[in-house]
């Protein structure tokens, strides 16, 4: 904590200083003998706290006081004042003055002052950090809905700084996984600090691979050296996690809107597909590549009766729902709903076939409360109803 004794009484600065720093190296004391050099250490240096007599040449304290308020409004003003200048003291209270002290000030009274105005400074840092960090949450959900071209709310767009340029980092273990959750996250603090130093990154934890965007104030997407930044992050994570990584980056302007277009084109130089969409790897990496589907699939074939939803089968797989519904719909050609409805409904036949079950038995066995709603829905599936269809294939 910093703070500035403002007197033009030698002996009362002095005094107050020494208590000051016997507090520890936390606090740190300066010395102005009036208004004017007061504002010359403010300009210079970073003031939390000023305690400035009332009575003084050239600028006195209210003067001060008041030019703090309009040009340093984050520091508080405490003012020194002697019994016949209280009521004087007292309304300037109203005009933005933190506090007064009666002089001369007691030891107590002084550590007092200070310790509380010690704690609201550590209370509006708390405050401040846990907005950041909150701006940084949503912030991070909205780079990862733009890299699978989702509108950014209007009322989000101010969370992003300016920038002139913007970078994409597809970052993948050449093991068959990144490593266990907890290292990813790990891994993901690392290549934010790494960013950090060229501009604001975000990086956004996949399945399979990180996503990390760089968002700089350059000029132009060359300044922002992604060769040298892909090469410090392999030798920084190869060294502390002992792993072989493969990173690809795509550059562009400063339009957030080209975020879905470069994350696309580091994913297809990553899956070997070429820029026409031809898909260049042998189809033993291939079936690799659908993986995630595959064991959606398969838990849509075992836990068809059950609650599972993309989101659910998002998180247990560690990637983002948008994520996967777009990876399902290009390898599917359908939706996972669909596809899940498609399961239920032949699930369903089967049972209409094969058992003698009530048809609302049957309809919750394959996972729907709501016989009307099963109904219409296999309706539209099969052009029957679970009646004419069970009749249909039992004559």
């Amino acid at each position: 904590m910093h703070i500035l004794i403002v007197d033009d009484e030698p002996m009362v600065r002095s005094s107050i200083a020494r208590i000051v720093n016997a507090l520890g190296e936390a606090y740190v004391a300066y010395e102005a003998d009036d208004g004017e050099d007061a504002i010359a250490i403010i300009q210079a240096e970073t003031i939390d706290l000023v305690i400035t007599d009332i009575r003084m040449p050239a600028i006195d304290g209210l003067q001060l006081a008041d030019i703090v308020r309009r040009m340093y409004p984050h520091i508080r003003v405490v003012l020194l004042t002697g019994y016949s200048e209280f009521e004087y003291a007292l309304s300037a209270l109203h005009s933005g003055v933190y506090e007064y002290l009666l002089k001369p000030a007691s030891k107590n009274s002084l550590l007092s002052l200070i310790r509380k105005v010690d704690e609201e400074l550590q209370q509006e840092r708390t405050q401040h950090k846990l907005g950041r960090l909150r701006e940084n949450i949503v912030m991070e959900k909205r780079i990862q809905e733009m890299l699978y071209d989702l509108p950014v709310p209007h009322a989000d767009k101010d969370l992003f700084p300016d920038c002139r340029s913007l970078a994409v980092f597809v970052i993948r273990a050449n093991a068959a996984e990144l490593p266990e959750r907890s290292l990813r996250f790990a891994m993901k603090n690392v290549v934010e600090e790494l960013l950090g130093k060229a501009g604001k990154a975000a990086v956004i934890v996949e399945g399979s691979h990180l996503v990390a965007v760089l968002l700089s104030a350059a000029e132009s997407e060359q300044r922002m050296d992604c060769e040298g930044l892909s090469s410090e992050i392999a030798d920084v994570l190869g060294r502390l996690y002992r792993i072989e990584l493969t990173i690809l980056h795509a550059a562009g302007s400063g339009n957030l809107a080209d975020l879905g277009l470069l994350y696309m084109d580091c994913m297809r130089r990553l899956n070997g597909v070429d820029a026409n969409g031809l898909d260049k790897r042998p189809s033993t990496e291939r079936d690799e590549c659908h993986r995630l589907v595959k064991i959606t699939r398969r838990w849509i074939e075992e836990e068809y009766a059950g609650e599972l939803t993309l989101a659910s089968a998002a998180q247990r797989l560690f990637v983002s729902p948008n994520y996967l519904s777009v990876l399902f719909k290009s390898q599917t050609d359908m939706t996972f709903t669909q596809h899940l409805v498609q399961v239920r409904i032949g699930k369903a036949k089967e049972l209409l076939a094969e058992t003698q079950l009530k048809i609302y038995e049957i309809c919750e066995k394959v996972g729907y409360a709501d016989q009307a709603y099963f109904s219409r829905l296999f309706k539209a599936a099969t052009g029957k109803t679970p009646y004419e269809y069970r009749e249909s294939v039992t004559l």
